[in-house]
């Protein structure tokens, strides 16, 4: 039986270098990634979600990233 992974990432850690975690998703094809920010972090900006999703949506993935992310205005 085959089963996947959730791999909980920082937003702030991820953008520094996604192609590492886009290689993971293609290797542990069944595995998903979360996005997160801590309950004490400031909020991620605006413009740092939308790299992110740019980037895992032109590799085609975007469908296995999920987020829980305090993002501000």
């Amino acid at each position: 039986m085959r089963t996947g992974v959730v791999l909980a990432l920082n937003a702030r850690q991820l953008v520094r270098n996604m192609s590492p975690i886009l290689k993971f998703l293609d290797e542990f094809d069944l595995s998903q990634i979360l996005v997160w920010t801590g309950s004490g972090e400031l909020p991620i900006p605006r413009r740092t979600l939308q790299i992110i999703l740019n980037f895992f949506e032109k590799e085609g993935v975007n469908d296995r990233i999920g987020f829980d992310c305090k993002v501000s205005l």
